[in-house]
């Protein structure tokens, strides 16, 4: 088993299957305060981060975290977070729509021009070999 340091009170302990590198102890902590910031979204939907943080006592940089790791959507929260290619803000992830979808597209066509390259490279070679089926006698 591995020794890792806790990255909320740099305490160090042994990693018993921790996806977030948090002793414990202080994740029993962010358990509480999410299931705090929940109940208040729950009862107050249309609250911003600074007024869950007030009303619940939860860091607003713990919210935000939340916010990116998609634990949490907070609607009528704009500017909480913000995508991290245009800086317009977002509810939840780390990129907005529309630069999601750009780069999705983006990827799309980056692997069609390279499926449609080795597609002419196959038939261009085998065009050169000669067409049709050969067989050996």
């Amino acid at each position: 088993m591995d020794y890792i340091i806790c990255k909320s009170c740099n305490m160090l302990f042994r990693n018993v299957d921790t996806h977030n590198n948090l002793c414990p102890e202080c994740k029993k902590r962010d358990d509480d305060s999410y299931k705090k910031v929940t109940e208040y979204i729950g009862e107050n939907p249309a609250a911003d981060g600074e007024t869950i943080s007030i009303a619940t006592g939860v860091d607003l940089k713990t919210i935000k975290r939340w916010v990116v790791e998609k634990r949490i959507t907070i609607a009528g929260n704009l500017g909480l977070s913000t995508c991290r290619t245009c800086g317009d803000p977002i509810y939840e992830g780390r990129l907005c729509d529309r630069c999601k979808n750009s780069l999705l597209n983006g990827y799309m066509s980056a692997g069609a021009k390279k499926v449609a390259s080795e597609f002419v490279k196959i038939n261009t070679r085998k065009a050169s070999v000669g067409a049709g089926m050969h067989f050996i006698k």
